[in-house]
């Protein structure tokens, strides 16, 4: 077997470190801390809109500095225990030196990396890379048990945006 080589200056990276400022910042995406059901209305490249049942599992880690978001998507009248048609996952940090929401995101195989900010109690935004562009996510407090998730698509480099799904999450879960 070949042995690992580990981590080098380069890869190995130490960012933040005031627990209370992150800790500070990410109490603005509580909002979205639990478990939600929600009408997914996707857009194909030729506006036709198909509706799937979003179910998401949000999760406060590391005494609130990490948050852990867990989507599953199936199709309408489907049982929401079985396996879903599509799934993703998502882990957001706030970097106190750089002031940014820090976005790690896995779907479809796929590993994304991305930044975003929180606009305020009840809404952030971030932007990841994907292999068919640069995929922007709003998030939206619409009231104590009610949010929306809006998902863009830019292939230009985001100079344009395209509307490609938006979830409207209104039932929390037990």
């Amino acid at each position: 077997p070949q042995a690992i080589a580990g981590p080098t200056a380069d890869t190995n990276t130490v960012t933040g470190g005031n627990v209370t400022v992150q800790r500070n910042a990410m109490s603005g995406l509580a909002f979205l801390h639990g478990r939600w059901r929600g009408i997914n209305r996707t857009w194909d490249a030729q506006g036709r809109v198909t509706q799937t049942v979003s179910r998401d599992v949000i999760v406060p880690l590391l005494d609130g500095t990490l948050l852990s978001i867990q989507g599953m998507s199936y199709p309408q009248g489907a049982d929401l225990t079985g396996k879903p048609d599509s799934q993703n996952f998502g882990i957001l940090r706030f970097d106190d030196r750089a002031g940014i929401l820090q976005v790690r995101a896995w779907f479809q195989g796929h590993e994304q990396l991305g930044e975003g900010r929180i606009l305020g109690p009840g809404n952030a935004e971030w932007v990841l890379a994907s292999p068919i562009g640069l995929v922007r996510f709003t998030v939206t407090r619409i009231d104590t048990d009610r949010w929306t998730e809006l998902g863009e698509l830019s292939a230009d480099g985001g100079k344009t945006w395209t509307k490609r799904f938006e979830i409207d999450f209104a039932q929390r879960e037990p």
